[in-house]
């Protein structure tokens, strides 16, 4: 019973396009506003239009971009879906060609064509932060992803042979 009207509300909010009133979109973190197109997905988590089809042809993309390394690399590539930004559920092929007659330029953030100017204190504080980090790897604060690597191999091969005696 509880279930159903679970679902009968989830069907109102679509069929009426209400906006969620006091979220944010999780994609680009801007509230909601009555104006804004709103989608949602199957999860029935809220995301601008622009935002999620913006989220998407990057996902896409990078799908396609796995597909072609395994199959330059030669190895089986494993199918894979786009999945909701929040919480990886799988968006539908309705779904995605529902999006793509949304235009990506619609999106809510509006765009400034005012410069960066990068004052002196902001430079400065580069500096320090660079030297900070060179300070922190030279003390073995920080650890490349290889030598991370290098180090696990390492520790598995004392772990054996501690085992072995």
């Amino acid at each position: 019973m509880l279930y159903e009207i679970i679902q009968e509300i989830k069907d109102f909010l679509t069929t009426y396009q209400n906006v969620p009133k006091n979220c944010k979109c999780s994609i680009c973190l801007s509230y909601f506003e009555n104006s804004d197109n709103v989608t949602h997905l199957n999860c029935y988590h809220y995301f601008h239009n622009s935002c999620l089809k913006t989220y998407l042809s990057y996902a896409l993309s990078d799908i396609e971009k796995e597909k072609q390394e395994a199959k330059f690399h030669k190895i089986k590539w494993l199918y894979r879906t786009v999945g909701c930004p929040e919480c990886r559920q799988e968006i539908t092929d309705k779904q995605i060609q529902e999006l793509n007659k949304y235009s990506v330029l619609s999106s809510p953030i509006e765009e400034t064509n005012d410069k960066i100017i990068i004052s002196s204190n902001i430079r400065k504080l580069q500096e320090y932060m660079r030297n900070l980090f060179e300070k922190q790897r030279a003390k073995g604060g920080i650890i490349e992803p290889k030598e991370e690597y290098i180090i696990s191999l390492n520790r598995s091969d004392e772990i054996q042979s501690d085992e072995e005696s």
